[in-house]
């Protein structure tokens, strides 16, 4: 009975190891050195709780962050889950890298300022998300700032064209109303003229209203002549100036149906319109208190892991260390000595196989030597130099390169 509550107790041990597995994988714990360690189980357990929440915290924010700005949920997903499993990547090498006896102060405030950049960074798509109707409210009040500076600056563009071409249909306009009053005025005279009710007071058409008739013919045919070539040019500047005014109405209703509300650096602005109008420092007040409380959740992980009693597990992990730095020691030169020895045993075989080879080939070699010197002996046309040549050729060792 004793036996069989034994094997019950360890089944239901071996049970909840499965299960923290994947917390002791967040907490960066090595299983099989953790699973031995009673009271730095729950540790590791709480420490890898905090960083897979701040893993699904930075991810939900990142994707959130990424759906202002991209309408396809596939690809802003994606990309929060990628973005969140660098952060994630970093809190694991953050806790990591503090086990015991490796608490440098400036290290340690490292890592701290780091998690708290990322923790600002990451919380900015939360507070927007949270103060979403303000935002939207002012982002509108800024779309419609944004296209008044846009025409203005479609205006200022075509200035000095649109100037040019007003200011000549201004002096056609001039110039025409000063001849039709040259035209009203040699009119006027030249009826005043045959009237007699002016001129030189004779009444009917005598030799001075025929000049005053030849004037007012010939205002007439001025008038006539310069409104018939300016036509054209006022057609041209008329038409000209309604392509520029259609060219900036078009190009400001393109900017104005952008959907600027949707991008993120107006939004920030137009969290920060909101700061300068908040006169009492309410929502600045707000802004930071939460900001401090998502910075916090970042920080989750390095604080658990500093403020936490450190038990069996880091030292054992430190011994494990020792132990296999020992052993990759020992293995090293186990393995240098053995080829050590493994060069000089050949080098030994070597040496006796060299040694028999050329005891036994002396006597041939000797016996050549005295073939060779007798032909030369016999011959005449061999010098002293070919006989040293042909045996240094055919019977000399060569050094080994």
């Amino acid at each position: 009975m004793k036996e069989q509550n034994r094997k019950l107790s360890q089944k239901r041990d071996n049970d909840t190891s499965e299960k923290l597995t994947v917390l002791w994988w967040f907490s960066t714990a090595i299983p099989e050195i953790i699973k031995d360690c009673t009271s730095d189980r729950n540790r590791a357990k709480i420490i890898g709780a905090g960083v897979l929440f701040t893993w699904l915290y930075a991810t939900i924010a990142w994707i959130y962050f990424w759906s202002i700005s991209i309408k396809n949920p596939f690809i802003y997903i994606s990309l929060g889950i990628f973005i969140g499993f660098g952060i994630l990547t970093i809190d694991r090498m953050l806790i990591s890298s503090m086990g015991k006896g490796q608490r440098n102060f400036v290290a340690i405030g490292f890592r701290v300022a780091l998690a708290m950049f990322l923790g600002a960074f990451i919380a900015q798509p939360i507070i927007l998300w949270m103060f979403e109707k303000d935002i939207n409210a002012e982002v509108a009040i800024l779309h419609g700032q944004k296209t008044q500076e846009k025409r203005t600056a479609l205006e200022a563009l075509f200035a000095t064209e649109t100037n040019e071409l007003t200011n000549r249909r201004t002096q056609i306009a001039d110039e025409t109303t000063a001849l039709y009053e040259d035209l009203q005025s040699a009119e006027s005279d030249y009826l005043e003229e045959i009237d007699g009710t002016g001129g030189s007071g004779k009444y009917g058409i005598a030799g001075i209203a025929r000049e005053k008739k030849r004037a007012l013919d010939r205002a007439q045919k001025s008038y006539d002549q310069y409104q018939a070539s300016s036509a054209g040019d006022l057609q041209r500047i008329d038409t000209r100036l309604g392509e520029i005014t259609q060219r900036i109405n078009e190009e400001t209703d393109a900017f104005k149906e952008r959907e600027l509300d949707t991008g993120f650096l107006i939004r920030i602005e137009a969290l920060q319109s909101l700061f300068d109008k908040d006169e009492t420092g309410a929502l600045a007040e707000r802004y930071y208190l939460i900001l401090i409380i998502l910075v916090l959740f970042e920080l989750i992980p390095i604080i658990s892991k500093l403020y936490l009693p450190t038990g069996s597990y880091d030292e054992k992990v430190r011994l494990r260390d020792q132990i296999e730095i020992e052993l990759a020691k020992s293995n090293t030169e186990k393995e240098l000595s053995l080829k050590e020895l493994y060069n000089q045993k050949a080098k030994e075989e070597d040496s006796e196989l060299i040694n028999n080879l050329f005891a036994n080939i002396s006597v041939t070699r000797k016996a050549k030597v005295e073939e060779i010197v007798k032909s030369w002996r016999a011959s005449s046309d061999i010098s002293f130099d070919e006989l040293w040549n042909e045996i240094k050729e055919d019977l000399l060792s060569k050094k080994e390169g």
